[in-house]
């Protein structure tokens, strides 16, 4: 039997759950009933509130053909549920209350179903009775419509006049007499759905078997000799055997979960950089620069939204400047990402992802890739390489990354350490938050956004600074662990040491040097450590120095003695 995914949806109170009631009634799966809703709303929560909040699952068998529906909440809070059922939907049904016409809500919906990928509609304009069954009302509404469709790349679709509450046009097509179109039941019945086909596929696990053979896993639909093209690193093999849902290559080779193979004269395209459409569904605004896992089908990969190109106005599409994306805004962005990531673009399953915010593990956004972002930008070679410039420094280059509060004794201690390397011959230099403040990094503000931006700029000058041969001292809050990892990563294979200045928040305040304790408690500094913006402790430092306990000279020691024995000194 021919099975139909269909996701209802459309904006709160338009009747959503009241009309699939009564369409299943008259079509034998559900009793008559005087609240035709409550056959949809499942939890107890909905029942209590009158409201559809998760979403609902029912299936009903029409003529040659099984129907799963896919019922959306409607309220604003659970739009992400609404995401949710698109993404596993072939269709759409866009409810709209015939009383009120289409709200934001409605173009919502339909923008976010069409960015899951759904290409058909029906829009389905109930509460006809409420109208007295008024062709006019109905024409009004398509005509809206009409306008705003080519706005959200909606292509397809066809225009119901229904009701909910009387069954008009539910199942008999003849129930409006100056309607000429199909009524919603032989609409799903006749519904068209393109399957989508697409010669690759994913690796969702590798496998060894009592042998040490690696097997792949998947959805494969390959055959024994047949060339494949592994992406993203572009290496080809053969197939050398098939198992149920897995195959074997015949060479071991570096292809892992996530990764795609398909045809050689079918590339993807590979990219560490990508503009996409964003539908943000996180409670907080998008920070533009935090780290986020990018969830491509079974591939993850680290990723940083920048800052919204633009954001799409809901009713006409029309681009509204954005420097951030709240709750429910839709937009487009560029995406760095940590590694390359194999992709298709448009409407394909494999242009579709989510992001998730690391700290959280709760989806924040759903998107889809429209273009790579080529830079045209590729690595110069040197003659004189920083293996050179080392040895004419004789000694090793390592980046000393100091983190703590405000006043938890950083610049006191690595200016300490800095002398005991002058004096032991030792080439350095310190990077320090105050004075690149004075200079490089003096058109950064405060923000958790320009924070992030300082670090990821620290990171990279220490990295700099560390091919020239030297050792590099950093003395920054750093508050974020996410962005003290991304240093740690640009550091490549440069020996990099956390060092955690452990002082508590009461010792660091009591200090106060520079009276900024004080103004963060009198409101006058926003975004202040450890008292209106909170600091991460690293989980694994390199080092940690009891600098409430000890004297800066015994934490300086620390350090060198550190150094010393890692054979750095």
């Amino acid at each position: 039997m021919d099975i139909l995914s269909v996701l209802t949806c459309g904006s709160v109170d338009d009747g959503k759950s009241t009309l699939l009631g009564h369409l299943f009634a008259l079509n034998g799966a559900g009793a008559q009933s005087e609240d035709f809703a409550n056959a949809f709303d499942g939890l107890k929560a909905e029942r209590e509130q009158g409201i559809t909040i998760d979403i609902a699952h029912r299936q009903l068998d029409l003529e040659g053909r099984r129907i799963r529906f896919l019922d959306a909440p409607g309220h604003e809070q659970y739009v992400r549920n609404m995401v949710s059922g698109a993404a596993n939907a072939d269709v759409a049904l866009l409810i709209v209350d015939a009383t009120s016409g289409m709200s934001d809500q409605t173009r919502r919906h339909a923008r976010m179903a069409r960015l899951a990928g759904l290409r058909e509609f029906a829009l389905v304009v109930t509460k006809m009775d409420a109208v007295d069954y008024a062709a006019d009302v109905f024409k009004a509404i398509v005509s809206e419509f009409s306008d705003f469709a080519p706005t959200a790349n909606i292509e397809r679709w066809t225009a119901l006049p229904v009701s909910g509450l009387s069954g008009a046009n539910l199942k008999d097509p003849d129930s409006l007499s100056w309607f000429e179109g199909p009524s919603l039941t032989q609409w799903l019945e006749t519904a068209n759905v393109e399957q989508e086909t697409e010669p690759h596929s994913r690796v969702q696990l590798v496998q060894k078997d009592q042998g040490g053979r690696r097997w792949l896993l998947g959805p494969f639909a390959f055959e024994i000799g047949q060339s494949l093209l592994i992406q993203p690193a572009a290496a080809e093999a053969v197939v050398a055997e098939v198992g149920i849902g897995r195959i074997r290559l015949d060479r071991d080779i570096d292809c892992g979960r996530g990764d795609i193979l398909g045809p050689p004269d079918a590339p993807l395209d590979t990219a560490d950089q990508v503009e996409a459409l964003l539908a943000w569904l996180g409670d907080d605004p998008l920070v533009p620069g935090r780290r986020y896992s990018l969830k491509l089908g079974s591939a993850t990969v680290g990723a940083r939204v920048r800052a919204p190109r633009y954001a799409v106005a809901l009713a006409d599409g029309v681009r509204v400047p954005a420097e951030t994306l709240n709750t429910n805004d839709i937009g487009v962005a560029e995406i760095q990402l940590a590694g390359p990531l194999a992709y298709a673009t448009g409407d394909k399953t494999l242009a579709r992802f989510i992001l998730i915010d690391e700290s959280t593990g709760d989806t924040v956004a759903a998107g889809r890739i429209e273009r790579p972002l080529n830079r045209n930008v590729e690595r110069q070679p040197l003659t004189v390489d920083r293996s050179r410039r080392a040895d004419l420094m004789g000694q090793k280059p390592a980046i000393i990354w100091l983190t703590g509060l405000s006043g938890a004794g950083k610049s006191t201690i690595a200016n300490l350490v800095e002398e005991e390397l002058a004096r032991l011959g030792k080439h350095s230099f310190l990077l320090d938050g105050d004075n690149l403040r004075l200079g490089l990094n003096r058109d950064l503000s405060f923000s958790e956004t320009d924070r992030i931006e300082n670090i990821r700029r620290v990171g990279e000058v220490a990295k700099l600074m560390a091919d020239a041969g030297l050792i590099v001292l950093t003395a920054f809050i750093s508050p974020f662990r996410a962005d003290r990892a991304r240093a740690r990563r640009a550091a490549g294979d440069h020996p990099f040491f956390e060092v955690y200045i452990d002082t508590p928040l009461e010792v660091a305040e009591a200090r106060d040097a520079k009276g900024l304790y004080g103004m963060a408690r009198a409101g006058k500094i926003a975004d202040f450590t450890g008292i209106s913006s909170p600091y991460e402790p690293p989980e694994d430092p390199d080092l940690v120095l009891p600098a409430a306990d000890e004297s800066a000279e015994v934490c300086a020691a620390m350090v060198v003695a550190r150094l010393k024995a890692d054979g750095l000194l």
